[in-house]
């Protein structure tokens, strides 16, 4: 029995296991122990058929005649029955019968009750009644203790046999025999008991425990539950809004040991506490009349908020749009992406102002100003006056016109609603003069239709005592006979070229026959030195005239005395072209400069003249520039001459590294670019005409002559100089910089056009390859040296040595 009652124990708790295994379990020391009586009504137990009592009837036919009965019942024990220290049966039992008076009773005995095979008594005599008093009844309480060994709470069931003996004084009479519902099994257990708390954080919601609700001000609420009892609790809600307001909430977060579910179960194997853990969340309402907002929901308390607010402006297409100020309400801020810390709920609002649009219109002249402006804002708005468009041709500012009108080129204007103007122009014309001396007036820009003349303040000349230069005619896109020409009209840039003709001067002539006959005879009688000054000094005095100066050369140490020419002693020698001789001289200040004087030849001379021309022009369109040599005076008197900066060298025969030759080349294209947008074409690029000063290259000679072995094909055939010819002659130096040698070197004009139509070798140029074979293409020359310098620019990008400012 003993083994029996033990097995039956462990299976009761293999059972309870597996249902402890399906179910949260909360890990604490127990709070205490203790021995508890548990009375187990059958009623409540599975099994009980029903009602409050469950027995047995009959009828008695004769007197003394008796009948045996049997009730069996059987039930399910309760699954948290264990620990079990003992057990009882408590039966309620009654007996009873209608009966005549004064007739014999009914009297019944218990012969045998039996519990799970176990024999609680035997023939105990229950009752026995009678008497005088009709209707009667007879109950009691039976009780007995029972071995463990005969709850087999591992098949949960209880069987219950009781067999009855029942007799009868007299006939007739009705007999009942019941078991009451109030008949329990009392059960003795040591128990284990855990305090198991609940509660909120915050305190906002309430909480059901076993179907009981628990509002928040009941909370933290404590239940003593036994171990290995089941209980739920939960939730009726995970968001809770603040009372009065939608825009702070409480959100569940789930409850303080990591579980996430609103509703649960568990078994009671220990002292725990749980918590229905909620966070507070605000509410950011973002709204824009314009545009799209972002960043509008609930955020955690002291979270960020990222709102923002595109497009920044909203055009309407009229000339009016809208533009994002700043955010209004709850939140202030200037940045139309903004930071939001959420610490309270917010109702942010986007604030938006005016602007009106300025359109600036012109064909030339780089106009500025245009754009939005907010109402009543200045705006200055600007186009250049003048426009050279290269070539004589000019474009000259006359007026806005549109909503406003000025003959202002720079003006100012209160932006009070759309506006639009226009600036309009009118066409000007160069009109260019050649001739030898600085005689003429009327070269200058007219404007387009209009009538031009020319006129000579001098029409004869004194070139030597015995010639005189006289004026002839005009020619060009002038006519006519006179000192001031027939009129030239102003339809495309003209030049108008005076005609000079010689003659001689018989008064001088004259005089200098008396004055050779005089000095035949004074030099038979005075020493020859003294003839000679003498004879100098007057010369010099009648002819010699001042030269003027453009531009002050650097000042140096005084030299030894040489010969001079005008306000220049030249020291010496220090190059020399087909057509002139260069000499390094100084000043009457003690300052030097290089002084280029022509050969003695009649078309050196012409050359040479047409060069002091140039120059003159150059002087009057401000030509300067960092990589150009600098004129500093030039004249015609005593004989042609041009005073000019002293440099170091020329790059002919100068062995540079390439990034040295690239740095070079770069320079000499930002000098070319700033020339031809002058409109003024070199005509002889070559490697003796770009010289040195202090590291820097600068160009020189800027003169219509040109060098054949170096000049484009079109020049070779007759064509005037221009920007592409110019690409060729910087390639055919380029070129000669690299290699050492001139692609084109030959004897004559023909020889030099027969070589050009060779291809040549570009294949050692290395990274210069693809600049140079288009500088010197027939058909795919570039158009101007801005293309060049850009793609010299992007050979330069990858060299750190000295290529930072042509980025």
């Amino acid at each position: 029995m003993q083994k029996a009652s033990l097995l039956l124990f462990l299976i009761l708790l293999l059972l309870l296991s597996g249902c402890h295994a399906l179910m949260p379990q909360v890990q604490a020391s127990p709070e205490e122990v203790e021995k508890v009586t548990t009375e187990i009504k059958l009623s409540d137990m599975e099994g009980w058929p029903g009602g409050s009592k469950v027995g047995i009837t009959g009828n008695f036919r004769y007197e003394g005649e008796h009948v045996e009965e049997e009730i069996n019942l059987k039930f399910s024990l309760p699954s948290y029955i264990s620990n079990i220290i003992s057990a009882k049966l408590r039966l309620y039992l009654y007996a009873g019968t209608p009966h005549i008076i004064g007739s014999p009773g009914v009297h019944a005995i218990v012969e045998r009750i039996e519990m799970n095979d176990y024999v609680v008594s035997n023939n105990y005599e229950f009752c026995y009644l009678g008497g005088m008093l009709g209707d009667e009844r007879k109950s009691m309480w039976v009780e007995w203790e029972i071995p463990l060994e005969y709850l087999r709470p591992g098949v949960n069931s209880l069987s219950l046999k009781i067999k009855l003996n029942v007799g009868v004084g007299g006939r007739q009479n009705y007999y009942e025999f019941f078991i009451h519902d109030y008949s329990n099994l009392q059960i003795v257990r040591k128990v284990k008991k855990f305090t198991i708390s609940f509660t909120s954080n915050p305190k906002i919601q309430s909480i059901i425990v076993d179907g009981e609700y628990f509002s928040p001000d009941k909370l933290p609420w404590s239940f003593v539950w036994e171990e290995g009892s089941v209980h739920s609790f939960s939730i009726p809600g995970t968001v809770i809004y603040v009372e009065g307001s939608n825009w702070t909430r409480y959100l569940f977060t789930g409850w303080n040991d990591g579980n996430l579910s609103t509703s649960r179960t568990i078994i009671a194997l220990s002292s725990a506490s749980y918590t229905a853990m909620f966070k507070t969340q605000h509410y950011v309402n973002v709204s824009s009349e314009y545009g799209f907002v972002s960043g509008s929901g609930w955020y955690d308390q002291g979270s960020i908020a990222m709102i923002s607010v595109t497009p920044e402006a909203t055009d309407f297409g009229n000339g009016t749009r809208r533009v994002f100020k700043s955010w209004i309400g709850d939140f202030s801020g200037s940045s139309a992406t903004s930071r939001v810390t959420v610490d309270s709920p917010k109702n942010i609002k986007a604030s938006w102002e005016y602007q009106y649009y300025l359109s600036v219109n012109s064909e030339y002249g780089s106009p500025s100003g245009g754009g939005w402006y907010y109402p009543g804002q200045l705006a200055t708005i600007s186009v250049s006056p003048i426009v050279d468009l290269g070539g004589g041709v000019r474009k000259v500012f006359t007026g806005w016109v549109g909503d406003h009108s000025s003959n202002n080129n720079t003006l100012n204007i209160a932006v009070n609603r759309p506006m639009s103007l226009t600036a309009k122009w009118k066409t000007q014309y160069f009109l260019k003069v050649e001739t030898c001396y600085d005689k003429c007036e009327g070269e200058g820009w007219y404007d387009e239709g209009s009538k031009a003349y020319v006129r000579l303040k001098e029409t004869e000349i004194e070139e030597s005592i015995i010639l005189t230069r006289y004026f002839a005619r005009w020619t060009g896109d002038a006519s006519g006979t006179g000192e001031v020409s027939n009129p030239i009209y102003m339809d495309s840039p003209k030049t108008a070229i005076a005609i000079w003709g010689w003659k001689p001067n018989l008064i001088n002539l004259g005089i200098l026959t008396i004055s050779i006959t005089t000095a035949y005879i004074v030099f038979t009688h005075t020493p020859v030195r003294q003839v000679k000054m003498l004879f100098s000094q007057k010369i010099q005095s009648r002819f010699q005239k001042p030269t003027f100066k453009r531009r002050e050369p650097e000042e140096t140490k005084e030299f030894p005395r040489a010969r001079t020419l005008a306000k220049y002693r030249i020291l010496e020698t220090i190059g020399e072209g087909a057509f002139a001789t260069v000499f390094k001289a100084i000043d009457d200040e003690g300052r030097l400069v290089a002084l280029k004087v022509p050969k003695k030849s009649k078309e050196a001379e012409e050359i040479f003249v047409n060069e002091v021309n140039r120059l003159n022009e150059l002087v009057g369109k401000g030509f300067s520039h960092r990589n150009i040599v600098d004129v500093y005076d030039f004249g015609l008197r005593p004989e042609p001459y041009i005073a000019m900066q002293l440099c170091d060298s020329n790059i002919k025969g100068i062995k540079f590294s390439e990034d040295e030759i690239l740095k070079v080349m770069l320079e000499i294209t930002d000098a070319l670019i700033y020339a031809h947008n002058k409109g003024v074409v070199h005509g002889d690029i070559k490697p003796s005409n770009i010289l040195i000063k202090d590291g820097v290259p600068k160009i020189s000679d800027w003169g219509f002559a040109h060098t054949p072995e170096y000049a484009a094909p079109e020049i070779l055939c007759g064509k005037e100089p221009d920007e592409k010819s110019d690409i060729w002659s910087f390639g055919v130096t380029f070129y000669e910089v690299l290699k050492g040698v001139n692609p084109f070197s030959g004897r004559d004009s023909s020889e030099i056009l027969e070589k050009m139509k060779r291809e040549i070798d570009f294949s050692s140029l290395g990274r210069f390859e693809d600049i140079i074979r288009r500088c010197l293409s027939i058909n795919n020359r570039y158009n101007n040296f801005k293309e060049v310098k850009k793609d010299l620019i992007n050979l330069k990008k990858a060299s750190s040595t000295f290529g930072e400012e042509y980025r």
